[in-house]
């Protein structure tokens, strides 16, 4: 079966299975000031919306509610004009959970958010299987953190979407290699290459290759970039 990830901005993303469509953080807009690589220009968002309208999603998800992964105008200008059911977690006030479409099976699971101190606690996982096929979304995760392997519970992982520091910072790389172990990776939540002052996208490719030689990894900052995985 072939896979398409085709990035939106910073981590959101629009998973495409044959005829099943799910999408991850991929309604949000950041003020520029704040989160640059987050925003989007009307024209874009017009864009998006007619992207999200062809596709007809089985369903949008939502790790946690910042503003570079989450816009509430967005999500609810989508929920009037889509057929989609929109998922956010965190609205149930519930650690773990989990929902079935007819296409898609999905559990959800708190996970701690990195720099909790700064950013706050909330943020959510998802596992979800598609035709037999499972994708792991870990969201804003601590990079490393152990319950992560709560939420796969040793099932295998075909494609797992993280951020950069998965792949950046030991702890992360470890957790990959150990507890995580996916066919593949599409990384996210990189600066957009004007901003990337200190070099982070060279780095985390250099990494990559140097630790991971035999994983199919995929680093991806570009609007509307698309990967294609064989799964």
């Amino acid at each position: 079966m072939k896979c398409t990830i085709t990035l939106t901005g910073n981590a959101g993303v629009i998973c495409r299975c044959e005829e099943t469509v799910f999408m991850v953080d991929a309604l949000h807009n950041t003020p520029e000031a704040y989160w640059p690589w987050g925003s989007f220009t009307e024209k874009q968002l017009e864009e998006l919306h007619a992207l999200y309208r062809e596709c007809r999603p089985a369903a949008f998800l939502f790790t946690h509610r910042h503003g570079d992964h989450f816009t509430e105008t967005l999500a609810e200008k989508a929920m009037a004009e889509y057929t989609a059911p929109i998922y956010f977690p965190g609205t149930a006030d519930k650690k773990r959970g989990e929902r079935k479409t007819d296409s898609v099976e999905m559990e959800w699971m708190e996970l701690p958010h990195e720099k909790e101190e700064i950013h706050g606690r909330e943020n959510y996982g998802f596992f979800l299987s598609v035709k037999g096929k499972n994708f792991l979304f870990a969201g804003d995760c601590t990079p490393g953190d152990p319950r992560i392997s709560e939420l796969i519970m040793d099932r295998p992982v075909d494609v797992a979407v993280l951020n950069l520091n998965w792949i950046g910072l030991r702890n992360g790389r470890r957790a990959v290699q150990e507890r995580i172990r996916p066919k593949h990776i599409a990384l996210v939540h990189f600066p957009r290459a004007e901003f990337d002052h200190m070099g982070y996208y060279q780095a985390v490719s250099q990494l990559s290759a140097r630790f991971f030689p035999e994983m199919d990894i995929r680093p991806m900052r570009d609007y509307l970039q698309t990967e294609v995985f064989e799964l």
